[in-house]
């Protein structure tokens, strides 16, 4: 039985070992740090000590491209889209948003120099949050999407021997799915090459379930994937959780096994509100009765050090998470 949390938000090493040794205590097997580009820029050598910290506390360390470029998931602002304006992705009406493409060379090679320096720091496995495509708001995806700078355009035609449309279709879709396959399919194929593990998490579409089971299955096809998960998180609603979460559980359980990868679900642990943090044991355990043995939790304390993400009571959220942790390595070991 697998059991983890993220981390993130301290790079003084003395309180990171701290940390380290209380995640470890609250029966944790592994810790996901976030390398984002902050990181990447000012703190590389000191992820190096971190991750080193986290081994001895005898932690597996997973490491995270935080927000990098904006299309992973993550609350990290990104510098390379900032700097490279002509990487980033371009609307169907025409506008640049602040996000880097799949498909721009410029942005393979920053995700190349990012693989290559998390390889360095000694982690064990290269967690790949949430790839997506920008999505504006509040518009509808099919009325206003990305990506149409030049660099998709040109694979585009390509690919279906036609210029990209103006309007979503069918080959559209199938075209950015198949553009964050290979961008991902390239960096596995680097991480594995030098030893470490590749997992993913799934962005959850339950608006639209056909399409989500399309992309999960060609990236469940990549084949120096080893982990691949989802993260069906309820934000701040109250609901029944039980449901909510089981049948992506089921899914991931599911496709896990035809496919040969390991299952793995997120469980929401920032933004829990006062009387619903029992939501986090339903979940917790709704994932094992689905037979998913490797569980994270998003994240360290009840997120209680990040103000736009803290649980109402961090210490009771992360108390329940330990006590469930605690549970299900023992029922496994029974």
């Amino acid at each position: 039985m697998k059991t983890g949390v993220s981390y993130y938000g301290n790079r003084i090493p003395r309180h990171v070992s701290e940390d380290m040794e209380d995640i470890a205590k609250n029966h944790c097997t592994f810790v996901v740090h976030t390398l984002s580009e902050n990181d990447l820029k000012y703190y590389r050598n000191t992820m190096s000590q971190i991750v080193e910290l986290s081994h001895q506390a005898g932690l597996e360390v997973y490491l995270d491209p935080w927000g990098v470029g904006r299309v992973f998931g993550g609350e990290a602002f990104s510098h390379f889209a900032c700097e490279h304006l002509q990487a980033r992705q371009i609307l169907s009406d025409g506008s640049s948003a602040p996000a880097a493409c799949f498909n721009h060379p410029a942005f393979g090679e920053y995700m190349h120099q990012w693989t290559r320096a998390a390889i360095e720091t000694g982690a064990d496995v290269l967690f790949w949050d949430e790839p997506h495509f920008i999505q504006p708001v509040p518009k509808n995806e099919r009325d206003l999407w990305a990506c149409r700078c030049e660099a998709c355009q040109q694979k585009f035609r390509q690919q279906f021997g036609h210029p990209l449309p103006l309007k979503y279709t069918e080959e559209v879709h199938r075209f950015r799915h198949e553009s964050v396959v290979d961008f991902l399919q390239e960096l596995c194929q680097l991480a594995k090459s030098q030893g470490l593990q590749n997992a993913l998490c799934f962005l959850p579409n339950q608006e639209d379930e056909d399409s989500e089971v399309a992309l999960w299955t060609r990236l469940a096809l990549i084949d120096d994937l080893d982990i691949m998960g989802t993260d069906p998180y309820w934000w701040s609603r109250k609901l029944n959780v039980k449901a909510y979460v089981s049948k992506p559980a089921q899914k991931i359980a599911k496709m896990a096994t035809e496919y040969g990868k390991e299952g793995q679900m997120w469980v929401q642990n920032f933004l829990i509100t006062a009387e619903t943090e029992e939501y986090v044991r339903i979940a917790i355990r709704t994932f094992y009765e689905a037979g998913i043995r490797n569980i994270a939790a998003w994240s360290y304390w009840g997120a209680g050090y990040m103000s736009s993400l803290c649980s109402e009571n961090p210490e009771r959220v992360w108390k329940i998470l330990g006590q469930e942790y605690a549970h299900l390595r023992q029922i496994s070991k029974d």
